[in-house]
This record gives C-alpha cells, sequence and structure tokens, in this order.
C-alpha cells in the first residue's frame, strides 16, 4: 500500500491506483507510468526491489523512492558487531542462540568483533552494553534474550535507555513475521532496535542496536530475514551527509 494517501503508486511497467482520487462521474483516475506511455495494468509487489515513484494528485509532485539505489551505494560492506547473550543458564558451550546470531553475521560478510554472555540482570547488561558502546571499532550490538514479559526480562528496559532514536519498525516487521511461526504468542515479544549517539556534533558516532529474543527460531528471523541483510544500509545511510 502507498505510504501517501489518495496517492497513485506507479512503478516500471504498469500503474495501479491503490486509493482514491475519483475522475470526473466517478471514474478512477490513473496516470500512465512516469508519465510516459504507460499503460493501465495490475501493479506488482515492487515494495523491496524497484524503483517506485508516488505521484500526489492533490500537489502533482512525483517522489522516487529508489531503494535499490541506496543499497548499491551502500554496497557490501562489513559492519563490525558485538553480539550479547543475555541468560543466567548459557555457557560458552551452550549458547546456541549467539552462535546462530554470529553465523548468520558472517554469512552477510558482516565481523563480530565482540561477544559476551551476562545474567539477565539490569545492572551487568548495562555495564557491558556500555563497554561495547564506548568502543569505537563496534558499529553495531545485537543481544538476545530477556525481551519477553517474565519479571527476570530486563533486556528491553537497558536498551531502551540507551537508544537516542528508536527504529519502531524493527519490532513491528519482527512480531508480524514471528505471527507466521508462533501466532498470537508473537504479541509476547518486546524486541527493539535504535541508534545510540554516543557524542554530538559533526563527529556524532552512531551504534545500531537490536534486542532479539534468545530462541533459534527468533534469531533466524530477526538476523536472517532482518538485520543482516540490511545492516550495511543502515549504516550507510547514517553516515551520508
Amino acid at each position: 500500500m502507498c505510504p501517501y494517501a489518495r496517492s497513485v503508486c506507479i512503478c516500471r511497467w504498469a500503474v495501479a491506483v491503490l486509493r482514491p482520487p475519483y475522475g470526473p462521474r466517478g471514474r478512477v483516475l490513473t496516470i500512465a507510468a512516469r508519465r510516459k506511455g504507460g499503460h493501465a495494468a495490475a501493479c506488482p509487489d515492487t515494495r523491496y526491489g524497484h524503483d517506485l515513484t508516488y505521484y500526489n494528485t492533490h500537489t502533482n509532485r512525483s517522489i522516487t523512492l529508489s531503494t535499490n539505489e541506496h543499497r548499491e551505494a551502500a554496497g557490501k560492506r562489513a559492519v563490525q558487531c558485538a553480539v550479547l547473550t543475555v541468560s543466567d543458564t548459557r555457557t560458552a558451550e551452550t549458547d546456541v542462540g549467539g552462535d546462530t546470531v554470529c553465523r548468520i553475521l558472517e554469512e552477510h560478510g558482516h565481523t563480530v568483533v565482540q561477544r559476551g554472555i551476562c545474567p539477565d540482570e539490569a545492572s551487568e547488561i548495562g555495564r557491558v552494553l556500555g563497554w561495547w558502546l564506548d568502543d569505537e571499532s563496534i558499529q553495531a550490538v545485537v543481544t538476545t534474550g530477556g525481551t519477553g514479559i517474565s519479571p527476570r526480562d530486563t533486556t528491553i528496559e537497558i536498551v531502551e535507555r540507551l537508544l537516542t532514536t528508536k527504529m519502531d519498525g524493527f519490532g513491528e516487521l519482527f512480531r508480524m513475521l514471528s505471527w507466521d511461526e508462533v501466532g498470537a504468542a508473537a504479541m509476547l515479544s518486546r524486541a527493539t532496535a535504535g541508534l545510540a549517539v554516543r557524542q554530538e556534533g559533526p563527529a556524532a558516532r552512531d551504534i545500531f542496536v537490536f534486542a532479539i529474543p534468545g530462541s533459534v527460531n527468533a534469531v533466524e528471523t530477526a538476523v536472517g530475514k532482518l538485520i543482516a541483510p540490511e545492516l550495511s544500509h543502515l549504516v550507510w545511510e547514517r553516515k551520508k551527509r
């Protein structure tokens, strides 16, 4: 669905009116693709791979959103990551969730420069994250565990205190994808993400922080479908001026 109310979505091949306005006598208005010889047809799902133009019929302006161009500019640059497992029971030998995070990140060309395990204690989580956010070699942090609603789940509270800018869409997308796997239980996850800015001004350094559940299925969904494929693009977006 186009994000602009009362707009026409124009793709490279076709045109589809997704919402009103209506023309004279109730006819739906259509705009030819890029206003050049297009023809009305069903608009394919272009959300994730094609250059879209949203044509606002009130202002007569078109807004080009080229996700592909941004991803191409970002390239496949490696992002330096830290992975923290929050658990009262996991050890280096049994931390399957943390292993999965590292494997998926590295499969996408990223580098894991720090890894740790700490108990589900607010003070311990805050201490480790504080060290890592002050480490200039780290560009992104992924935490697993402690994101539910039990009294011992405190990761989200600590992470959100550190965030300067929240990325609400991450948690929304994660829960949407989780619905297909666990149904209504997806609402129990408080997975979140955002940016922690460690200093102000033109030399400000931003670190992306992602807090996700610790189960292997949740890690594969969050890291495999959301974090790892988009991480280079996210870092590039924050560095461009």
